[in-house]
């Protein structure tokens, strides 16, 4: 992969490449890229966790709030999930879902984008392939024949590992950091001048003008995946679990280099270009950008806040059992674990903030 990037900078007109072109490069390329390659990205083999993969609790209370919002909002029960990785979530929602309601069980439609041909494979090894079922490789694919989706799109952890240009204030002018190679054959970060108008437009619409000395992100990619669920979504809601900060929060000294950072081996990585195709790269989903681009697509929020609270709103407690036994790894204690875990304010439930949007009719 290293090869690569180092290809694709010697190749380009100035010996660089933006901080986005070297993200997609090293995450989704073909075959080399993190999230295509063959081999384990989440759990305790990989390098890191999602709420999803901690226990099929939280894939429970998201079968529940689907059939409850499907009935409430007059939405058919159709489900899109964005970046289904191996299909963990998927399995839960849709067993807990049939174990629940039956009658709309027989509606039910569950999607998933993927694009992982390794991530296909585990969908398909572990729903069975007679159920409510469909795999898309990408989301084009899926708005290519669901131009008027009535239903409900769904991301856990997806918005922030997508493709992102960023940029810093250096007391005079707004520069962008982009990527090259340095005299001793090393990738590193160069400071250049900010000439592209769609980042520029971007900040001016969407974002904030950071201080002196600051970094940020500028999620184009972000923006235009949006653009593209909102465009196809005829009636339903788009639900966003995720890392992000507030405009007023990252700009907390502590945040002044930005967001931007990898996990390798779940160890915390500040330099992004270290272990180029082996290591997760994610940057803190601006949430005031987030709601603005939602609010100019015709999207009505309908709820926001932290994990820990939509869980506890949606009641994640009726799922904690009362253990037979002393045994702490029977299936009653390690499902209570993972509620615990999942609304702790200094874990998960604290992290991730969950938006609700809703297609304006």
């Amino acid at each position: 992969m290293k090869k690569l990037v180092e290809q694709l900078i010697r190749s380009s007109p100035e010996h660089r490449i933006d901080m986005a072109r070297y993200m997609e490069t090293v995450l989704y390329h073909e075959t080399e890229g993190y999230y295509r390659k063959t081999g384990e990205k989440i759990g305790r083999q990989g390098d890191f966790y999602t709420s999803a993969s901690m226990h099929p609790v939280f894939g429970k209370v998201l079968a529940e709030c689907f059939i409850e919002w499907c009935s409430r909002f007059q939405i058919q029960p159709s489900i899109c999930e964005l970046g289904a990785g191996g299909g963990t979530l998927a399995a839960s929602v849709i067993e807990h879902w049939q174990a629940t309601s039956r009658e709309t069980f027989a509606d039910l439609h569950y999607y998933v984008i993927e694009g992982s041909p390794y991530h296909r494979e585990l969908i398909k090894k572990r729903i069975p392939g007679d159920g409510p079922l469909v795999v898309f490789d990408s989301l084009e694919a899926f708005v290519a024949k669901h131009r008027a989706f009535d239903g409900i799109f769904l991301s856990n952890e997806f918005f922030d590992a997508l493709p992102v240009r960023v940029v810093e204030n250096d007391g005079e002018a707004l520069k962008e950091i982009a990527v090259t190679i340095n005299e001793y054959g090393k990738l590193c970060e160069t400071v250049v001048p900010l000439t592209d108008p769609t980042v520029v437009d971007w900040i001016d619409r969407y974002g904030y003008l950071p201080e002196k000395g600051q970094r940020i992100e500028i999620p184009i990619a972000m923006t235009e995946v949006l653009d593209q669920i909102t465009a196809s979504l005829k009636r339903g809601l788009v639900l966003t679990f995720d890392y992000g900060f507030t405009e007023k929060e990252a700009k907390h000294p502590s945040r002044r280099r930005g967001t931007l950072r990898g996990y390798y081996r779940h160890q915390l990585i500040g330099d992004v270009l270290a272990h180029p195709g082996n290591m997760d790269l994610t940057f803190h989903v601006p949430l005031d950008a987030y709601r603005k681009i939602m609010s100019d697509r015709d999207m009505m929020s309908v709820w926001s806040g932290t994990q820990r609270q939509f869980l506890l709103k949606n009641g994640i407690r009726s799922h904690l059992r009362q253990p037979e036994d002393t045994d702490p790894f029977s299936d009653a204690r390690k499902q209570n674990r993972a509620v615990f875990n999942l609304i702790s304010e200094a874990g998960m439930g604290h992290a991730f903030s969950v938006l609700l949007h809703k297609k304006k009719e």
